[in-house]
């Protein structure tokens, strides 16, 4: 039985069934919740793509479908890290695009944005930057 096999009837998930490895839970309101480490080796392994190539396949082809989904059911991609070292000489500020889209102004990388997130997100979970710029500056 694969993971895919034990989702909600109706749940919106990445067509490819070899994404689903990366599938790490769902949500109490049934949404699919993904692990981008565990993606990005997914689309590395199934297209032959470095984890940089990868990685960049997975921001702009799936990270940015995102807000068209609708927005009770779509997908949410997650970052397990194991503690973000927050980098205290690297400061940053998060830039909200008409996309549904926040950007991290120190190393550009997407998040999926929803109001509030950028007052609860106060460093990048990507490059550690805390997030204490005005967005000007």
């Amino acid at each position: 039985m694969s993971k895919r096999d034990l989702l909600d009837e109706g749940m919106i998930v990445f067509q490819e069934t070899e994404y689903d490895e990366a599938i790490i839970g769902t949500t109490e309101d049934g949404r699919a919740v993904y692990d981008y480490i565990l993606l990005v080796e997914a689309v590395s392994k199934s297209q032959g793509l470095t984890d940089q190539e990868a990685a960049e396949w997975v921001d702009y082809n799936m990270i940015r479908s995102l807000p068209y989904l609708p927005q009770d059911r779509r997908p949410i991609v997650i970052d397990m890290m194991e503690g973000v070292a927050v980098d205290t000489e690297r400061h940053g500020s998060w830039m909200i695009g008409e996309d549904e889209l926040m950007e991290c102004s120190e190393c550009t990388r997407l998040f999926p944005y929803r109001p509030g997130l950028e007052q609860e997100w106060n460093y990048c979970p990507n490059c550690g930057a805390r997030m204490d710029k005005a967005g000007d500056e």
